[in-house]
């Protein structure tokens, strides 16, 4: 098996703070004026050098990375802690906790049990960032607790007793973990660029599932599997978390962290507050590589927390998708189309299944443990590891969920013995399912260049009673995107995520004009499109180039120093392939300058190459390529990447910068033969005279919208658009719509080969039976409707020919 190369482990924000299962309250002491001075007990001084070269070491070895170095201590807090008796009989204790140079705390506790009406706290000694008040309902019957860190060298550990506490409290600390490393320092986004975020819109009928899927990260620091809330035949909501066997170690102080992920389809790191700490092992097994735990504490309704189902019979899944957390990484999902194989992870056993290849997205470690779900949304297997990178993407192997169930979970899923092998998910959360039906009058549509024609898509939520549809409706010049669009409609498609989308190259190395540059940061002359290219609603008929990266269509901008966008700082009207400071031949001989810049224009597109062109102090080159269409296509191509590929900023902006799409400001995105497309979706079609709208339908409600082509902004030809359907119901719906401005021919031909004859009846029968699209030259009397008479016409003119 492939080792996979591990990378530095998570991201730590302040936001991290008040994640874990509490209740909201400050600590005691705030409100306190005169309190004892507070003990303080001090770890030793770690040795950062010895520590990071053994996480190089760690990081090649392929060994999950660590933010945390762990003290192992034997700390009675009752023994340690300063007491204050208030007037009223209350008691207060305090500790603090103090490791040199600790960019943050946390702890783990070995015997830890609070009494009825107490509350514990932990907190920096300015009170700034405090995580609690941890009660009762934290205890387990282990006697365990574990917490997320906290920011800062010094950590106040406060329990309050009131005077009429109900039994006895314990409070042991076992661990002191020194946080050496923000989790900022790795960077959330270090999976693999191919990967997908699990709220991209190819992803929206996995909504729930979604809900299911939990990063566990370990009492180390080390974000260290993905797992999978479980439905039982009970369906009761016990708290039922399923992973790989090959994850097992201190799960009793495990962090669960629910919906890490990105908002949408661009890489944001997500919400760190939604977590439980601690489990119980109920049943594991090497065989298939599993282990079933149960959260020891209650996840909040505000978690949203879904229960997958499972399918536990030895049927061979298809279309198989796989929802994970890559190294560590905010939520991702891999598609696979086909089938899967019954294959083992040593030997040929039938253990395992075996994804041959991802079609979309792979997995990494950090994904271990992830779910297997079929077509039908049920778990069949969960991962045990492979050999998947974005280079090639194959061979990944789950242990399967039906020889799991043999092997012991039948007996924790359905104790009862139903036999049930096939069950749904469930939502904590529950509400009414919509279901979306539509109907769309016409897909082809036909008009004159001096008319307006009307279609009607109307849409209905059949779902059950109380049920809320919501949707959103836009057209699109691509038949699949990116994200939604910008504020001026631009939509962006890439061929890393679109397999019908291809790469392309135009080599322009024997046709192109150098271009000069006076220094590395300023941009050349304007140079002559012979076209007018319309960008952002202005019309443009030349273009700057500058030597970082981009071409404009207004000033210079000599800033190296990318930021990220849209900015009224960043180049304006502007195409950013790769904004960082790039070091390119200038006249001004800069230091360790490398590579040209070539312009080539044929009056209908104009393509500006960065030819083997180096970033500033370093040697690696870059190869990638802008083309601009009359038509308002932008293409960037990218050939050959060797340099730094996480410093630079790649999208578009406005001529104000204030509109603009960034698909990456310093972050993992970029791979070689990469085509990554905009256009602005064309203002001739709206719907309800928008491009983009949202709605919401109760259930048993329809809407019925407006589609309406304009012949007066479009000249003759044939057109293409894309409709897309999305809703919280069902996957992505894209309609294709076909439209024909003005005869391409003459009325009767209507295959368009300068002939009327038979050819012509065979096809208008096909358009009348619905097998073809219509045209307008199959309307024979011109009444704006195809039917049988217009076959009658047609015969009567060929014989009389």
């Amino acid at each position: 098996m492939k080792i996979y190369k591990q990378l530095v482990f998570c991201a730590y924000l302040i936001s991290f703070l008040q994640t874990q299962v509490s209740i909201k309250s400050d600590p005691h002491s705030i409100l306190i004026d005169k309190l004892s001075n507070v003990p303080i007990i001090k770890t030793e001084k770690i040795n950062l050098n010895q520590i990071n070269e053994q996480d190089n070491i760690d990081e090649i070895d392929g060994k999950p990375f660590k933010f945390g170095h762990s003290f192992n201590v034997d700390i009675n807090f009752f023994d340690k802690a300063i007491v204050d008796l208030l007037d009223n009989g209350d008691k207060i204790y305090r500790l603090k906790i103090h490791s040199e140079g600790a960019l943050s705390l946390s702890f783990i506790f070995d015997n830890f049990h609070l009494s009825r009406n107490s509350k514990l706290f932990l907190y920096s000694p300015n009170y700034e960032t405090q995580i609690g008040a941890f009660t009762e309902q934290n205890n387990k019957n282990y006697n365990r607790f574990s917490t997320t860190p906290i920011p800062g060298e010094s950590i106040i550990i406060e329990f309050y007793e009131p005077s009429n506490v109900e039994g006895d409290s314990f409070i042991n600390i076992s661990n002191i973990i020194h946080g050496y490393k923000t989790f900022n320092n790795r960077g959330y986004n270090d999976s693999q660029a191919c990967n997908n975020n699990v709220n991209c819109t190819n992803a929206q009928s996995w909504s729930d599932e979604k809900n299911s899927v939990v990063m566990t990260i370990t009492d180390g620091g080390t974000r260290l599997c993905t797992g999978t809330m479980i439905n039982n035949v009970n369906q009761d909501y016990e708290l039922y978390f399923l992973t790989s066997q090959n994850c097992l170690g201190g799960h009793e102080d495990w962090i669960f962290m629910f919906n890490y992920e990105s908002p949408d389809c661009q890489n944001q790191d997500g919400v760190t507050t939604n977590t439980v700490s601690g489990a119980t092992l109920l049943n594991n097994n090497s065989f298939s590589d599993y282990a079933l735990l149960r959260l020891e504490e209650t996840p909040p309704s505000s978690y949203n927390l879904y229960f997958s189902g499972w399918d536990a019979r030895e049927v061979i899944p298809s279309n198989c998708v796989s929802i994970h957390h890559p190294v560590g990484d905010i939520k991702k999902i891999s598609f696979h189309q086909g089938t899967a194989i019954s294959d083992g992870w040593f030997f040929d056993d039938n253990s395992h299944w075996r994804i041959r290849e991802w079609n979309s997205g792979i997995t990494e470690p950090g994904s271990y443990g992830a779910p297997l779900f079929n077509e039908n949304y049920h778990i069949v297997g969960q991962l045990h590891g492979g050999e998947s990178d974005c280079s090639d993407r194959v061979n990944d192997y789950f242990g399967k969920f039906s020889k799991s169930w043999e092997l012991g979970l039948k007996n924790w899923l359905d104790p009862y013995d139903t036999g049930i092998l096939v069950l749904d998910g469930i939502s904590e959360n529950d509400t009414p399912d919509p279901n979306l039906s539509y109907t769309i009058s016409n897909e082809n549509i036909l008009i004159m260049d001096d008319e307006i024609e009307n279609s009607t898509i109307s849409i209905y939520n059949y779902g059950e009673e109380d049920s809320i549809l919501d949707y959103k409706l836009f057209n699109s010049p691509f038949s699949s995107i990116g994200s939604y669009p910008d504020l001026a409609n631009y939509y962006w498609i890439d061929s890393k995520n679109n397999s019908n989308y291809d790469y392309y190259w135009n080599d322009i190395e024997e046709i192109g004009e150098i271009v000069e540059f006076q220094s590395n940061d300023s941009s050349s002359e304007p140079y002559q499109l012979g076209f007018e290219f319309p960008f952002y609603n202005q019309n443009y008929s030349s273009i700057i180039i500058n030597p970082n990266g981009w071409i404009g269509f207004d000033v210079d901008n000599t800033e190296w120093d990318n930021i990220s966008i849209p900015s009224e700082d960043a180049p304006l009207a502007s195409i950013m392939a790769f904004w960082d400071d790039l070091n390119p031949n200038n006249l001004d001989s800069s230091t360790g300058m490398s590579g040209e810049v070539l312009f080539y224009t044929d009056n209908s597109k104009c393509v500006v190459w960065f030819n083997n062109v180096v970033h500033w102090g370093a040697d690696e080159p870059y190869n990638f390529q802008i083309i601009i269409y009359k038509s308002g296509l932008i293409d960037i191509n990218y050939n050959s990447m060797d340099g730094e590929l996480t410093s630079a900023t790649i999208g578009i902006q406005n001529q104000y910068g204030q509109v603009g799409h960034q698909i990456i400001f310093n972050s993992d995105y970029m791979e070689d033969s990469l085509r990554l497309s905009f256009k602005q979706a064309d203002s001739w079609i709206s719907i309800d005279t928008q491009n983009y709208l949202e709605n919401s339908l109760i259930s048993n409600e329809f809407y019925i919208h407006n589609i309406q082509v304009d012949g007066y902004q479009i000249d003759d030809g044939y057109y293409e658009n894309y409709l897309h359907i999305e809703s919280n119901a069902t996957g992505t719906i894209i309609l294709p719509i076909t439209i024909q401005v003005g005869y391409q021919s003459f009325i009767g031909d209507i295959n368009i080969d300068g002939q009327i004859n038979v050819q012509d009846i065979v096809l208008l029968i096909n358009i009348l039976i619905g097998d073809t699209p219509p045209n307008n030259e199959a309307d024979i009397n011109q009444d704006n409707q195809i039917n049988v008479l217009d076959a009658v016409l047609l015969v009567s003119i060929i014989l009389e020919s």
